[in-house]
């Protein structure tokens, strides 16, 4: 919304500027090709894209050719960890999310008296997922749980189903599923466990 809403917001306060919206595809080499199109056409700052791995491809862009990025929903946190001087996260990094993410499933267990005893991380096998699955296997071991975690499971963001990847869920006994992921994936996810 602020995107929609912040061209007419900032001409009323005098700031002149033109909004470009562009389609990374999902794709890394997309993302690229398309940032150096912005830059060429005269784009002055870049803002996006929501997977780490295309954002990593326009910060490499943008570092290059001197022009400020916005990250905005990437969580990846190499990103902002390889000394860029023209990129600025305004998204928690991977680390943050699952900080955060543990804490609040505490406070929800205690809220609710579950109990489960058994876990299962699932996530992408993507640079997004396997940043979020270093920051699990980071902090879970300290992170003080009422549960183990009994496996990490990854999965093809491609895949048409996650059947095979409901079944190891199943398999391992999980009363809990720790999810990084997608919405359309969560969907298919979803519907298979159901």
């Amino acid at each position: 919304r602020g995107a929609l809403i912040a061209p007419a917001v900032l001409n009323e306060m005098g700031y002149r500027f033109e909004l470009v919206h562009v389609d990374t595809e999902s794709s890394v080499d997309i993302a690229r090709t398309q940032a150096e199109r912005l830059i060429n056409e005269g784009a002055n700052v870049l803002v996006g894209a929501f997977d780490s791995a295309q954002s990593i491809a326009i910060a490499q862009v943008t570092e290059q050719r001197g022009v400020p990025y916005v990250v905005n929903v990437a969580a990846a946190p190499q990103l902002t960890e390889q000394g860029y001087r023209f990129i600025f996260r305004n998204f928690p990094r991977s680390i943050d999310l699952i900080t955060n993410g543990l804490a609040l499933i505490k406070t929800l267990l205690t809220a609710t008296n579950a109990n489960p005893q058994r876990a299962v991380f699932i996530h992408a096998n993507d640079t997004f997922g396997q940043a979020n699955r270093g920051a699990m296997d980071r902090l879970f071991p300290a992170a003080n749980m009422p549960f183990q975690l009994v496996e990490n499971i990854a999965y093809d963001p491609r895949a048409q189903d996650l059947n095979a990847e409901v079944a190891r869920i199943r398999a391992a006994r999980a009363d809990l599923g720790l999810v990084t992921t997608r919405a359309g994936d969560a969907i298919k996810m979803s519907r298979e466990m159901v």
